[in-house]
């Protein structure tokens, strides 16, 4: 997920980040304003891919994992 962002922030171009430093932003307000906005428009894809793909996953192990636990529980009952 992290590389998700960093991707983002590094496909802002820095001539983007350049300008705003030369209209006057501080680099705080340079980064909420100019990098943040496109870091986060370019990322939020990737980003929304892992989430899904996670909740994919999550079920998946969810309904494997049911199945070990009743088999181990029906071991020892009848052991």
């Amino acid at each position: 997920m992290a590389e998700s962002f960093r991707s983002g922030f590094e496909a802002v171009p820095s001539s983007q980040i350049e300008l705003a430093t030369s209209i006057g932003l501080s680099p705080l307000q340079s980064f909420r304003y100019v990098i943040l906005p496109q870091a986060l428009a370019i990322s939020l894809p990737s980003f929304s891919a892992n989430i899904i793909f996670l909740l994919k996953e999550t079920s998946v192990f969810s309904a494997v994992a049911l199945a070990d636990l009743m088999y181990v529980a029906k071991l020892t009952h009848f052991n």
